[in-house]
Protein backbone atom coordinates (compact mmCIF):
# COMPACT_ATOMS: atom_id res chain seq x y z
CA UNK A 1 0.00 0.00 0.00
CA UNK A 2 1.20 3.46 -0.98
CA UNK A 3 0.40 4.66 2.89
CA UNK A 4 2.89 2.04 3.99
CA UNK A 5 5.49 2.75 1.61
CA UNK A 6 5.78 6.62 2.21
CA UNK A 7 5.61 5.39 6.53
CA UNK A 8 8.92 3.36 5.54
CA UNK A 9 10.67 5.53 2.92
CA UNK A 10 11.91 8.08 5.24
CA UNK A 11 10.47 10.49 3.13
CA UNK A 12 8.76 13.13 5.45
CA UNK A 13 5.16 13.11 4.24
CA UNK A 14 1.40 14.01 5.41
CA UNK A 15 -1.82 11.64 4.67
CA UNK A 16 -4.80 14.12 3.97
CA UNK A 17 -7.81 11.87 3.83
CA UNK A 18 -10.93 13.34 2.19
CA UNK A 19 -14.68 12.48 3.57
CA UNK A 20 -16.85 12.81 0.22
CA UNK A 21 -16.28 15.84 -2.24
CA UNK A 22 -18.69 18.29 -2.87
CA UNK A 23 -16.98 17.80 -6.65
CA UNK A 24 -19.03 14.93 -7.28
CA UNK A 25 -21.71 17.21 -8.07
CA UNK A 26 -20.08 18.72 -11.37
CA UNK A 27 -19.97 15.03 -12.56
CA UNK A 28 -21.70 15.24 -15.90
CA UNK A 29 -24.33 12.96 -15.04
CA UNK A 30 -24.82 14.49 -11.43
CA UNK A 31 -24.50 18.12 -13.09
CA UNK A 32 -27.14 16.99 -15.67
CA UNK A 33 -29.78 15.44 -13.31
CA UNK A 34 -29.25 18.93 -10.68
CA UNK A 35 -30.02 21.05 -13.76
CA UNK A 36 -32.63 19.11 -15.64
CA UNK A 37 -34.87 17.10 -13.00
CA UNK A 38 -33.68 18.92 -9.63
CA UNK A 39 -32.33 15.58 -8.23
CA UNK A 40 -29.05 14.37 -6.76
CA UNK A 41 -28.71 10.81 -7.29
CA UNK A 42 -25.80 8.95 -5.10
CA UNK A 43 -25.35 5.74 -4.20
CA UNK A 44 -26.01 6.75 -0.87
CA UNK A 45 -28.90 6.56 1.46
CA UNK A 46 -30.19 9.82 2.61
CA UNK A 47 -30.18 8.55 6.30
CA UNK A 48 -26.57 8.90 6.02
CA UNK A 49 -24.81 11.90 7.63
CA UNK A 50 -21.58 13.40 5.53
CA UNK A 51 -19.51 16.18 6.39
CA UNK A 52 -18.95 17.06 2.81
CA UNK A 53 -15.73 18.76 1.72
CA UNK A 54 -13.59 19.54 -1.54
CA UNK A 55 -10.83 18.61 -3.67
CA UNK A 56 -10.31 22.84 -3.32
CA UNK A 57 -10.52 22.48 0.28
CA UNK A 58 -8.28 19.46 0.25
CA UNK A 59 -5.48 21.18 -1.56
CA UNK A 60 -5.53 23.96 0.72
CA UNK A 61 -4.94 21.95 4.10
CA UNK A 62 -2.32 20.15 1.90
CA UNK A 63 -0.39 23.46 1.31
CA UNK A 64 -1.72 24.60 5.15
CA UNK A 65 0.59 21.50 6.29
CA UNK A 66 3.41 22.04 3.75
CA UNK A 67 3.00 25.61 5.11
CA UNK A 68 3.47 24.67 8.76
CA UNK A 69 6.18 21.93 7.93
CA UNK A 70 3.34 19.28 9.78
CA UNK A 71 4.54 15.94 8.50
CA UNK A 72 4.53 12.34 9.25
CA UNK A 73 0.84 12.60 10.48
CA UNK A 74 -2.75 11.58 9.24
CA UNK A 75 -5.40 14.46 8.75
CA UNK A 76 -8.98 13.90 7.91
CA UNK A 77 -10.33 16.74 6.16
CA UNK A 78 -14.50 17.27 6.61
CA UNK A 79 -17.02 20.21 5.98
CA UNK A 80 -17.91 22.37 8.80
CA UNK A 81 -21.38 20.29 9.03
CA UNK A 82 -22.51 16.67 9.31
CA UNK A 83 -25.67 16.22 6.51
CA UNK A 84 -27.97 13.43 6.00
CA UNK A 85 -29.06 13.66 2.28
CA UNK A 86 -32.13 15.78 2.65
CA UNK A 87 -30.09 18.92 5.03
CA UNK A 88 -27.43 18.36 1.64
CA UNK A 89 -30.18 19.01 -0.47
CA UNK A 90 -31.35 21.74 1.35
CA UNK A 91 -28.16 23.88 1.21
CA UNK A 92 -27.60 22.94 -2.33
CA UNK A 93 -31.27 24.76 -2.87
CA UNK A 94 -30.38 27.61 -1.25
CA UNK A 95 -26.90 27.83 -2.91
CA UNK A 96 -28.54 27.21 -6.25
CA UNK A 97 -31.90 29.07 -5.57
CA UNK A 98 -33.91 26.49 -6.84
CA UNK A 99 -35.56 22.81 -5.10
CA UNK A 100 -32.74 20.41 -5.08
CA UNK A 101 -34.19 16.80 -3.90
CA UNK A 102 -31.69 14.23 -2.51
CA UNK A 103 -32.56 10.62 -4.16
CA UNK A 104 -29.95 7.78 -3.01
CA UNK A 105 -29.34 5.00 -5.84
CA UNK A 106 -28.71 1.86 -5.01
CA UNK A 107 -24.63 1.34 -5.90
CA UNK A 108 -25.85 -1.55 -8.49
CA UNK A 109 -27.81 1.09 -10.35
CA UNK A 110 -25.17 3.89 -9.73
CA UNK A 111 -22.60 0.87 -11.02
CA UNK A 112 -24.73 0.68 -14.57
CA UNK A 113 -24.65 4.51 -14.66
CA UNK A 114 -20.87 4.42 -14.56
CA UNK A 115 -20.54 1.76 -16.85
CA UNK A 116 -22.89 3.08 -19.75
CA UNK A 117 -19.98 5.95 -20.60
CA UNK A 118 -17.34 4.20 -19.22
CA UNK A 119 -17.35 0.94 -20.13
CA UNK A 120 -17.83 -2.40 -18.14
CA UNK A 121 -16.12 -2.86 -15.33
CA UNK A 122 -15.35 0.48 -13.90
CA UNK A 123 -19.27 1.56 -12.22
CA UNK A 124 -18.26 -1.91 -10.03
CA UNK A 125 -14.86 -1.14 -8.94
CA UNK A 126 -16.00 2.46 -8.02
CA UNK A 127 -19.40 1.27 -6.70
CA UNK A 128 -16.96 -1.09 -3.95
CA UNK A 129 -16.65 1.54 -1.66
CA UNK A 130 -20.38 2.15 -1.98
CA UNK A 131 -21.06 -1.67 -0.84
CA UNK A 132 -18.33 -1.07 1.53
CA UNK A 133 -20.01 1.83 3.39
CA UNK A 134 -23.62 -0.18 3.64
CA UNK A 135 -22.11 -3.30 4.65
CA UNK A 136 -20.32 -1.41 7.45
CA UNK A 137 -22.60 1.94 8.31
CA UNK A 138 -20.12 2.10 11.34
CA UNK A 139 -17.25 2.52 9.47
CA UNK A 140 -19.04 4.68 6.57
CA UNK A 141 -19.77 6.90 10.16
CA UNK A 142 -16.41 7.27 11.17
CA UNK A 143 -15.01 7.98 7.58
CA UNK A 144 -17.69 10.49 6.29
CA UNK A 145 -19.86 11.62 9.19
CA UNK A 146 -18.05 13.37 11.43
CA UNK A 147 -17.24 16.84 10.95
CA UNK A 148 -13.96 18.48 10.83
CA UNK A 149 -12.63 19.37 13.56
CA UNK A 150 -9.09 22.17 14.14
CA UNK A 151 -5.95 20.42 14.04
CA UNK A 152 -2.02 21.30 15.00
CA UNK A 153 -0.69 21.68 11.97
CA UNK A 154 -3.89 23.09 10.36
CA UNK A 155 -3.96 26.59 11.98
CA UNK A 156 -5.52 29.09 9.76
CA UNK A 157 -7.60 26.70 7.49
CA UNK A 158 -11.12 26.83 7.55
CA UNK A 159 -13.65 24.51 5.55
CA UNK A 160 -16.18 25.59 2.63
CA UNK A 161 -19.61 25.28 3.92
CA UNK A 162 -22.08 23.49 1.29
CA UNK A 163 -23.86 26.74 0.77
CA UNK A 164 -20.59 28.66 -0.30
CA UNK A 165 -19.09 25.89 -2.31
CA UNK A 166 -22.37 25.62 -4.32
CA UNK A 167 -22.56 29.57 -4.83
CA UNK A 168 -19.06 29.49 -6.54
CA UNK A 169 -20.15 27.15 -8.87
CA UNK A 170 -23.94 28.35 -9.97
CA UNK A 171 -22.47 29.14 -13.04
CA UNK A 172 -21.56 25.48 -13.74
CA UNK A 173 -25.40 24.70 -13.05
CA UNK A 174 -26.47 27.36 -15.42
CA UNK A 175 -27.64 29.80 -12.56
CA UNK A 176 -27.52 33.23 -13.80
CA UNK A 177 -28.58 36.94 -12.93
CA UNK A 178 -31.97 37.03 -14.65
CA UNK A 179 -31.44 40.81 -15.25
CA UNK A 180 -27.89 40.86 -16.65
CA UNK A 181 -27.63 37.33 -17.53
CA UNK A 182 -24.52 37.38 -16.13
CA UNK A 183 -23.32 34.54 -13.59
CA UNK A 184 -24.64 34.71 -9.91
Amino acid sequence: MIEDAARTSGVAFAIVRPTMYLDNLLKPSARAEIMTEGVFAPPIPSSQCIAWTSADDCAEAAMTLLEHGAMGGDYRIAGPESLTGDELAARVSVGLGRTIRYQGQSPGEFEHEVDAPMGAGVGGRIASKFRYFAARPDDADAILALSYVARSGLEGFQPTDVESWVRAHREVFGVRDEATGAPR
